[in-house]
């Protein structure tokens, strides 16, 4: 059984799937016959590389990864990486997937120094 479908590319990393379509206007038509189609795949634990910020999104992207999550990184550091790289894909001058950040890593004693030390069980309330 043949399946004809129409996939519409938006101006972000969505596709719109129609069955049977009869419009082709403007259509670029590809056999894909063979082969498949995925959704984008999500990395839920990245750390872009410092220098090659903008080749670390392309190279995601290019994998069929359209979503990811930088973790530890603080709200309440607005210059932070993973907070600059969301900035830059929402305003549109940098290429890339859709970025989660988490917030400030919480640890126990002898935390990192970015990190939240917490000591009992009242300080994390």
């Amino acid at each position: 059984q043949v399946l004809n479908i129409l996939l519409k590319l938006q101006n972000t990393p969505k596709i719109a799937i129609f069955p049977a379509y009869n419009d082709q206007s403007g259509a670029t038509v590809r056999d894909l016959s063979g082969r498949y189609i995925v959704p984008g795949f999500i990395d839920t634990h990245v750390h872009p590389r410092l220098g090659a910020e903008r080749e670390t999104m392309q190279m995601l992207l290019a994998f069929g990864i359209t979503t990811v999550r930088i973790p530890g990184v603080g709200f309440d550091a607005p210059d932070s990486l993973g907070i600059r790289l969301f900035n830059q894909i929402a305003n549109g001058t940098l290429m890339g997937p859709r970025i989660f950040t988490g917030a400030k890593i919480v640890e126990g004693p002898r935390a990192f120094p970015d990190n939240v030390e917490v000591r009992s069980e009242a300080e994390m309330r």
